[in-house]
C-alpha cells in the first residue's frame, strides 16, 4: 500500500476546489454569496476559500470594482468579499457599499492591512464569527 501524505493530499484537493485561475470575477465572487438583513442594513458576503492568497493579491482591484458595482446595482449597505486563505488561518476582506465603515467599526483592533486589503487572523467563518461582529457594530452603531 503506497503511503500518502493526509495534509499534503488534503491541500491538493482543497487547492484544485478554491482555485481562482479558472474563474471570472463575477464566478468567484457569486460561487458562495449570500445576503443578509442586519438591523436595516443590506448586507452582502462573498466567502472565497484559498489555500493560498497569493492570486488574490494580482485580483483584488477587479474584486473591488465587481463588488462596487454589485452594491450599486443591488443596493447593498454593506459588501464583503471575504478571502478565507486556510494555511493563513484567516481572512482577508474587501468592503465596499455606504456602510463600509460598519466593517471597521466590527473588527477595530483586530485587522491589519495587508497590501490595501484587510486581514482578520483566526476568522474563518462568516456565520460565527463575521456576522455576529456586524450585527453588535451595528447595534453600537445604532445605538449612539
Amino acid at each position: 500500500m503506497a503511503e500518502v501524505d493526509i495534509e499534503e493530499y488534503a491541500a491538493e484537493i482543497f487547492n484544485a476546489s478554491a482555485t481562482l485561475s479558472n474563474k471570472s470575477i463575477e464566478e468567484v465572487i457569486l460561487t458562495d454569496f449570500k445576503e443578509f438583513d442586519i438591523e436595516g442594513y443590506d448586507v452582502a458576503i462573498s466567502q472565497i476559500n484559498v489555500v493560498d492568497s497569493d492570486k488574490v493579491f494580482e485580483i483584488k482591484d477587479d474584486i473591488r470594482t465587481h463588488l462596487n458595482t454589485l452594491c450599486d446595482e443591488n443596493k447593498y449597505d454593506l459588501g464583503l468579499v471575504m478571502i478565507t486563505d486556510i494555511k493563513d488561518k484567516g481572512s482577508y476582506v474587501i468592503t465596499a457599499g455606504s456602510a463600509a465603515q460598519i466593517f471597521d467599526y466590527a473588527f477595530e483592533g483586530e485587522k491589519k492591512d495587508v497590501e490595501d486589503i484587510q486581514f482578520i487572523p483566526g476568522v474563518l467563518s462568516r456565520k460565527k464569527q463575521i456576522i455576529p461582529n456586524i450585527a453588535a457594530a451595528v447595534n453600537k452603531f445604532q445605538n449612539q
